[in-house]
């Protein structure tokens, strides 16, 4: 679910800001390369950036999984319970204390998280049938 919420709002903010950043950065940009469209295993182009941003993406994973499973070993040790994708990251304070307030919060992330699963696949299959971007910023 984090992961689709993550990925949708990539996949907009990509075909917004794609060309900008690419100038920032001086780099060729991606999504002019592949069309207008977003790289995905439908449209190809994954190919398109370099080696370096595939391995510094696998790396970031590894990572984020190990802190992940630190945090269930050590959530396991101390009191035998584990709420998978915990990894007590609320800097601003918006968890709920009370069984009730994280009941709902929960629940709301579920919600959200298998609708941005429909928005990401919606995405890919709209890019795919059309073969014109999602968002076609005015101009």
């Amino acid at each position: 679910g984090r992961l689709a919420m993550v990925a949708a709002f990539g996949w907009v903010a990509a075909e917004l800001w794609d060309d900008d950043i690419a100038a920032a950065f001086k780099i060729p940009s991606v999504l002019q390369e592949n069309n207008g469209l977003n790289p995905s295993l439908l449209d190809g182009g994954l190919e398109l950036p370099p080696v370096a941003y595939w391995a510094a993406v696998a790396a970031f994973t590894a990572w984020v999984e190990n802190v992940g499973e630190k945090c269930k070993r050590d959530s396991l040790v101390r009191d035998g319970t584990y709420l998978a994708g915990d990894l007590g990251f609320d800097p601003l304070g918006l968890y709920p204390t009370d069984a009730e307030g994280k009941a709902e919060m929960q629940l709301a992330e579920l919600k959200h998280g298998r609708l941005a699963m429909l928005a990401i696949t919606s995405f890919a299959l709209d890019e795919f049938v059309f073969q014109t971007p999602v968002v076609n910023p005015v101009a």
